[in-house]
C-alpha cells in the first residue's frame, strides 16, 4: 500500500528522481506498459503526464489496490509476467515505452513467488515495443534509469 516508503530514503531518492524523469520523458501522447507495477504507484505517476499506461502485475491484490487508486489514463491487469502467453493480450508494436522498476531482480531469486522466465520476459518486451520504442529499467539502489531500444 506504499505506506512503508512514505518517509524513506527510497522515496527521497528514487521517487523524486522518477517524478523528474517522467516529466521530461513523456509528453502525454504515449502508450506505456509498466511490467511488475505492484500497487500502481509509478503507473499513476506516469499517467499524470496524460500518457495511456497499462500496469501489469502477477499479484492480484496489488492490482486491486492499483485499480482503486487509478488515474484517468491508467488501467491495470493481473498477468504472470515472464510466463509464456501471459502478455499475448497486448498487441505487437503497441508500446512507446515499457517500464520496469525494482522487479527484475526477482528473476534471480530461487524459488521466489515470481516464477517468470527471463527469455520469455525479454521476448515479450521486444514484441510489444514499437520499433523505435524504449525499454526503461530502474532497479533497486540506483537513482538512474537505463533505456534500450
Amino acid at each position: 500500500d506504499m505506506r512503508g516508503i512514505k518517509n524513506s530514503l527510497y522515496k527521497a531518492i528514487q521517487e523524486n528522481f522518477l517524478k523528474s524523469y517522467f516529466k521530461r520523458k513523456f509528453s502525454g501522447r504515449e502508450q506505456l506498459v509498466d511490467l511488475g507495477c505492484g500497487p500502481g504507484h509509478y503507473s499513476n505517476m506516469m499517467a499524470r503526464s496524460g500518457a495511456a499506461v497499462l500496469g501489469i502485475d502477477p499479484n492480484s491484490k496489488y492490482i486491486e489496490m492499483a485499480k482503486k487508486n487509478a488515474e484517468k489514463s491508467a488501467s491495470f491487469k493481473t498477468a504472470r509476467v515472464g510466463t509464456k502467453g501471459a502478455l499475448d493480450f497486448i498487441p505487437s508494436d503497441y508500446a512507446d515505452y515499457v517500464f520496469m522498476s525494482d522487479c527484475l531482480l526477482f528473476y534471480f531469486v530461487p524459488d521466489y513467488q515470481f516464477p517468470g522466465e527471463m527469455d520469455v520476459l525479454l521476448s515479450d518486451i521486444k514484441r510489444i515495443l514499437k520499433k523505435d520504442g524504449l525499454f526503461i529499467l530502474c532497479e533497486i539502489g540506483r537513482a538512474s534509469c537505463r533505456e534500450r531500444v
